[in-house]
């Protein structure tokens, strides 16, 4: 076998390079998780907004790297950027609603106080009527005087002898003896009446009354049974 038979070995055919492969999207794959978690936890306001804006900042990301590594990951990216603008719509929603309902919520725990009150100096009065024949007559200024707003805790806390220091609370024997938000106050005759409850329950200056009324009809004492709402605190 001569020189120019012999196979060449390492000159003659080098071997073919070998193509990189193709990396991957981690950014769009985060933006997608990021955003389902967002669209998940949409009930819990705080957070989801936290996960949205991730979720919306690394969707950007990985469309941008997409755009650069051949349109990789673009559609997770896509997706996790929907998925958290969507969740991040639905928990302002949440939170919005959440709010209202809250606010409802103390709106009614604010009137029982004065519901109450006002009811049961409504129900003195029927007794002083059925008892005396009619409605005491006179009127009891706002007691305590001053608003709750200036005393300890935001809360009045009367004694009783203020109360039965009026004429008007004595004959009824009514008096509010917990703490309490509201002043009351009552105006009668011995044929109607108007008792009100004001209160400045966020010390905001600015003043809710309930009032109830009562009369006379036929010789029989009529008393609203729900506060009408005077105001807006």
């Amino acid at each position: 076998m001569t020189e120019s038979e012999r196979p060449q070995f390492g000159s003659a055919a080098e071997a073919p390079s070998a193509k990189p492969l193709p990396t991957g999207n981690g950014m769009a794959v985060a933006g997608l998780v990021l955003g389902l978690c967002a669209l998940v936890l949409c009930w819990i306001p705080f957070l989801n907004w936290v996960l949205a804006l991730l979720g919306i900042v690394f969707g950007g990301v990985g469309m941008s790297r997409a755009k650069q590594r051949g349109g990789r990951g673009f559609g997770l990216a896509v997706a996790g950027l929907i998925c958290a603008v969507i969740g991040a719509a639905i928990g302002t929603w949440v939170f919005l609603t959440a709010m209202k309902s809250f606010e409802g919520y103390m709106a009614k725990g604010r009137m029982i106080e004065a519901q109450l009150q006002l009811n049961r100096m409504g129900k003195s009065l029927k007794v002083y009527y059925v008892t005396m024949g009619s409605f005491p007559s006179g009127t009891a200024p706002l007691t305590p005087a001053t608003s709750c707003c200036t005393q300890p805790g935001r809360h009045c806390e009367t004694p009783m002898s203020v109360w039965m220091a009026d004429p008007v609370w004595e004959k009824l024997d009514f008096s509010v003896d917990e703490r309490h938000r509201f002043q009351y106050s009552l105006e009668t005759t011995t044929a109607s009446f108007t008792a009100r409850a004001v209160g400045d329950l966020d010390c905001d200056g600015e003043a809710i009354t309930y009032e109830i009324k009562g009369t006379n009809v036929e010789g029989f004492p009529q008393v609203d049974r729900v506060p009408r709402v005077i105001g807006k605190d």
